[in-house]
């Protein structure tokens, strides 16, 4: 046990072993010493389906967003690749903007099987399926959580963002995550076409 490297924003839907292995997979491609590289797991660090009470808009905004901003990265991990689950879940929504505006990087992980599909796909038609993807989840008034109390904090939240000019709360929130998926979607997707063009 030790300080986390990195935040790992996942959905509970996903099997864990998905979970495991594209943790594992990340650590191996970075040189990650396991002895040295730690990971923050809601399900071990925050009780959310308990502790409603304890959370409130400065907690999202403060203690939670401070977690993931003394992170060395935060990792998504998107699976099922074809409908990312995290990125309809509004704690997973809120941990990628609160990485985003903490200038932590992010980067989409995915488990081996899921990974091959995905670079199968990509090699077979293109990143046609990607841009549909990240247009399935350009609202973010539209996700979801467990507890409906806790959806509606986070989406207090995003409605209290501000920016500058005419984008506001969840406009801007959307604005932002949209920019960042296609940026992370781009960099995984040339990973795997030059890993894929290598092995051939």
């Amino acid at each position: 046990v030790g300080p986390a490297n990195a935040f790992v924003s996942h959905a509970l839907e996903n099997p864990f072993s998905e979970l495991v292995d594209s943790v594992v997979r990340f650590a191996e491609r970075s040189n990650k010493d396991p002895c040295e590289f730690f990971v923050w797991l809601d399900g071990f660090s925050l009780r959310r389906s308990t502790e409603v009470h304890s959370m409130d808009l400065d907690f999202l905004s403060g203690t939670f967003r401070t977690v993931i901003e003394k992170c060395d990265v935060l990792l998504s991990v998107c699976e099922p690749w074809s409908r990312p689950v995290p990125l309809y879940r509004s704690w997973c929504i809120w941990e990628l903007f609160c990485a985003l505006v903490s200038d932590t990087p992010c980067e989409v992980i995915l488990g081996s099987g899921q990974e091959k599909a995905f670079a199968k796909k990509l090699d077979a038609e293109g990143g046609h399926d990607v841009d549909g993807i990240i247009k399935l989840i350009s609202n973010v008034l539209k996700s979801k959580a467990y507890n409906k109390q806790h959806q509606e904090m986070i989406l207090s939240a995003v409605r209290s963002v501000s920016g500058e000019g005419q984008l506001q709360g969840a406009k801007l929130v959307n604005a932002k995550l949209d920019a960042l998926l296609r940026t992370l979607i781009l960099d995984l997707s040339t990973r795997l076409l030059d890993s894929n063009s290598d092995s051939k």
